[in-house]
């Protein structure tokens, strides 16, 4: 057998590595062992009587011996106790020559599951939930190591489609990437798009090695921080860390402040690059430090979020917030490259996938019919994080975008077309509290809003109809009966796009055509509004 011996599990307990790896093991037809179970198997007693009546060094050097045999194998599913990576010699073994899977969730998730499922003996004693935030402050960074994390609060069947594609993948000899390249003149760049391409980039970058900084927020960090880091010094790379607090609260200046104070700690150069590893909030603020600290330094875009792979990470727009609105401190400033592993989307929340996929759906709606109907084909496989799925629509929205950055890099024009469904998305945003929706939800509803009020520029309600149809598969929202239509109309009022009292839309009047600067007048708006959400208001 080519590539990996074995299919190795590895997470926090209650993290679900036995009923997945049963699962796997049918689906793949491969024989299971529990590392647990053959612990106790051969002690002749259960792993809470073994911590018990010989304690935890006793069970330690057991699971070890056990681990590293079994690692030696080959062409097994092995799911590996969650305190099994804390042995440096089980975790060489478990990550040489085999295929090794993180399966992560949430704390409180990992707990209730864990505490559920019977006695932990690490658990007990009361206070669980902050012992296994200790342990697993511990262990996250042994966990990271793994070549694959998988998001582990959902669906079992879903898990192991993922997992037993990203097998198939690992034993293939070649890996497939699709390249789109960004013509700026001396500002173009490359967008890389496939699967493990995070230990890869050091290899494809055309830089000298040096001091670099990496910026991440402290989620992502947790995930993929160590694995780049790694990838970047063997490469010869001085990477040094610099992480903040996840979400869209920690755009602004401090957070800027501190980027600056970590690149001169680092004593980064003009020639010294900042990586962005992770989703649209931190491409923003690491650009944006790139693009003035030392007047303009080299930065790297590393999106791990769809939405930040088909969008933010493409076009050179960098911004933090201010008190008074949000991106008003900013610039156009493109990035050296930009690798999009679709390998990584694997960790994300089920509902972060759709919310970037709606950006998939608008940009194959108003600029390509076959990406369009490829994700109207394939939802199944993208919804259960196919790498190659994936690719297909992150190399086809990357395409649709570069050839409107190509034209219009300043946003003065063309480059509003890329706002379908965007207008009454921010209203949506605005009076549900930045929260109750998210993006790529608000533009779901945006979308439906703008194709009703294409119809009288020519686009058929059969199209309207399909749109709906997709984007409700997709498990994307297609109306807000939970907000006041006046609401949002109040708020549309005010918009930027307002002239002598009309909002100016992006609408389409044919399925991969799109006409900006519509001036649409409010009681249209209203009407649309009051079809598609069923009710006045």
């Amino acid at each position: 057998m080519s590539g990996p011996r074995n299919l190795v599990l590895v997470g926090f307990m209650g993290s679900g590595k036995t009923t997945v790896g049963k699962t796997l093991s049918e689906t793949l037809a491969l024989p299971f062992a529990d590392s647990d179970a053959i612990i106790a198997q051969r002690a002749g007693m259960s792993i809470p009587e073994i911590f018990a009546l010989k304690g935890e060094a006793f069970f330690r050097s057991l699971e070890a011996a056990v681990v590293q045999e079994l690692a030696q194998g080959s062409g097994w599913v092995i799911a590996t106790g969650g305190g099994a990576v804390g042995n440096p010699a089980s975790l060489q073994a478990l990550l040489t020559g085999n295929y090794a899977v993180w399966l992560h969730a949430p704390l409180a998730c990992l707990v209730e599951r864990a505490t559920a499922e019977g006695k932990r003996p690490l658990l007990a004693g009361g206070q669980a939930l902050q012992r296994a935030e200790s342990l697993l402050m511990q262990r996250s960074p042994l966990y990271a190591q793994a070549h694959l994390v998988v998001r582990a609060d959902q669906d079992v069947k879903r898990i192991c489609r993922v997992i037993a594609s990203a097998w198939q993948r690992a034993k293939e000899t070649e890996r497939k990437m699709e390249r789109v390249r960004v013509g700026l003149g001396r500002h173009s760049y490359d967008i890389t798009i496939g699967s493990g391409l995070l230990e890869q980039l050091p290899q494809m970058l055309n830089m000298k090695p040096g001091r670099t900084l990496v910026v991440s927020d402290n989620h992502v960090a947790q995930l993929y921080g160590e694995r780049l880091l790694q990838a970047l010094q063997k490469a010869g790379w001085e990477p040094t860390l610099h992480t903040f607090v996840a979400g869209e609260a920690a755009k602004n200046l401090q957070t800027l402040e501190q980027i600056y104070a970590a690149c001169a700690e680092a004593r980064l150069e003009r020639s010294s690059p900042i990586f962005a590893l992770g989703g649209g909030v931190v491409g923003d603020v690491a650009g944006f430090a790139a693009a003035t600290y030392l007047r303009g330094i080299p930065f790297i875009q590393v999106p791990t979020t769809l939405l930040a792979q088909v969008d933010s990470s493409v076009g050179g727009k960098v911004a933090v917030n201010l008190p008074m609105g949000k991106n008003l401190a900013g610039a156009f400033y493109q990035p050296r490259a930009v690798y999009a592993d679709v390998g990584l989307l694997s960790s994300l929340p089920l509902r972060e996938l759709r919310s970037g996929l709606a950006e998939v759906i608008k940009h194959g709606f108003i600029a390509d019919p076959a990406l369009y109907s490829f994700v109207a084909e394939h939802l199944e496989d993208i919804l259960s994080y196919d790498a190659e799925a994936l690719t297909v629509c992150v190399s086809r929205s990357c395409d649709i975008k570069r050839g409107v950055v190509e034209q219009d890099e300043k946003e003065s024009g063309l480059r509003e077309s890329l706002n379908f469904g965007h207008t009454v998305a921010h209203a949506v945003e605005v009076v549900s509290g930045y929260g109750a929706y998210t993006h790529g939800e608000a533009v779901a509803i945006g979308m439906v809003t703008a194709a009703y009020l294409s119809q009288p520029l020519g686009l058929p309600p059969a199209a309207v109809d399909h749109l709906i149809q997709v984007l409700s598969k997709a498990g994307l929202p297609v109306s807000a009966p939970d907000l006041s239509i006046s609401d949002l109309l109040a708020v549309m009022r005010h918009d930027k796009k307002v002239r002598d009292g009309q909002v100016r839309f992006v609408l389409s009047p044919a399925v991969g055509q799109v006409t900006t600067g519509m001036a649409v007048d409010m009681a249209q708006v209203r009407a649309a509004l009051e079809r598609q959400h069923g009710g006045g208001g």
